[in-house]
């Protein structure tokens, strides 16, 4: 039997097909609606999937299709991994990926971006909540004063410590940006299996005018060496092949 040639062309498009393949998106915001940013206290299990909130005193709001801030403090914003989406990642998706594009309105400007990921471990049925920013003096997240702290386990995935009951994530939590660009990124290692939901949140240092936020993807990846293994299992086939 003849088996017909793959060109070089071929085997590229196996290759990138075989690494497309597992990455599984849960947002990818550009701002164009005024609808993705929802003004509200707290973030729970129950908050919509791919929607940012901010807190009731915020100073964020949609313009020119991307976040800015309009007054000098120092608000945040939040959205959730629902236990849906969690539920659709595949045992070789052990990465969580988010990219944006961020302007600084001043150098010194910082940006922390904290995920954290919450496990219901038995005692009741109540949802853990986050309150969203509303003190000008914090640079992280603050657990709601009203949040019952034992109903979930919660771990910072910037380096899988527990939380325990801190009810501040300050500055040291989050992976910290001291430049504006496009096409950032951070990733984490990330059983997803192991959570219930989990969140995904942006703080600033300083209370400026003319900070910005857009593009905002975040997506479930493979390690590179998982994407290596695939491509290297679709190179083999193709080599089988052409003998």
């Amino acid at each position: 039997m003849k088996l017909n040639k793959l060109t070089p062309f071929a085997v590229c498009v196996s290759l990138l097909t075989a690494a497309s393949a597992s990455v599984l998106v849960f947002s990818n915001t550009d701002f164009s609606s005024t609808s993705s940013l929802v003004i509200a206290s707290t973030l729970d299990s129950d908050s919509t999937a791919g929607l940012w909130y901010t807190g009731t005193n915020t100073d964020l709001a949609i313009t020119d299709g991307a976040i800015t801030s309009f007054s000098n403090t120092r608000r945040g914003m939040s959205t959730v991994i629902s236990t849906t989406q969690l539920a659709s990642t595949t045992s070789d998706q052990n990465l969580l990926r988010v990219t944006f594009d961020y302007g600084q309105s001043y150098a010194s400007e910082d940006l922390y971006l904290h995920v954290m990921g919450f496990s219901d471990n038995g005692s009741n049925s109540t949802p853990t909540s986050v309150l969203i920013n509303n003190n000008s003096g914090n640079e992280g997240l603050t657990w709601s004063t009203t949040a019952t702290m034992d109903d979930y386990d919660v771990t910072n995935l910037k380096d899988g410590s527990a939380m325990g009951t801190d009810r501040s994530w300050d500055t040291g939590y989050g992976v910290e940006f001291l430049n504006q660009g496009t096409g950032l990124t951070a990733e984490f290692d990330v059983d997803f299996s192991a959570y219930d939901y989990i969140t995904v949140s942006f703080a600033r240092s300083l209370g400026t005018t003319g900070f910005t936020l857009d593009n905002i993807k975040i997506e479930a990846v493979p390690e590179p060496s998982s994407v290596a293994l695939l491509g290297l299992g679709s190179l083999a086939l193709v080599t089988r092949r052409k003998r």
